[in-house]
């Protein structure tokens, strides 16, 4: 088994699980996923890759690129992404208001769950996470900060509709 394929086969699925919660549409998440590990290939098979371990914090932050990437191209407006994944959120709820965690995590903004699945779900470092995200590490612990207060928001609010 070559080098491609042992990071394939470890990160393939945490790739796109982030992608899927960074653009909430499986299809453009296999797309984008499959465009991160041409890229790894790519990068693998020049000799600038000696230098860099191909790890989970460099996938991450080559599928965040092109995530950003494909948002500019296509000019979708992150608010209106997400306003548009609330309305449909809202639209699919049963009465008895039975939503998983990946819809509370959907019905925050992009910025903030981006930041939430970095650090809770894939356990990076402020440091790793300010590399991905491009800003200091007091920007990214100050956004998590919000994150989590508008997290929490959403999930009393989730409480107090499933008690009533």
């Amino acid at each position: 088994m070559d080098e491609f394929e042992k990071i394939y086969i470890s990160y393939n699925k945490k790739v796109f699980y982030y992608l899927k919660n960074l653009c909430n549409n499986d299809k453009l998440a296999e797309d984008l996923t499959q465009e991160v590990f041409y890229k790894t290939l790519v990068y693998l098979s020049t000799s600038a890759s000696a230098n860099i371990n191909v790890g989970l914090s460099w996938l991450i932050k080559v599928a965040h690129n092109l995530f950003i990437d494909y948002i500019r191209k296509n000019k979708i407006n992150i608010t209106t992404l997400d306003n548009l994944v609330n309305v449909l959120e809202a639209s699919s709820i049963d009465i008895d208001f039975k939503m998983d965690f990946e819809i509370l995590l959907k019905s925050i903004p992009t910025k903030y769950r981006v930041l939430l699945l970095l650090n809770n779900y894939f356990s990076f470092t402020y440091a790793e996470m300010s590399s991905i995200m491009n800003c200091s590490e007091s920007a990214i612990k100050a956004s998590l900060f919000r994150a989590r207060k508008k997290f929490k928001e959403v999930f009393k609010n989730y409480e107090e509709r499933t008690i009533k």
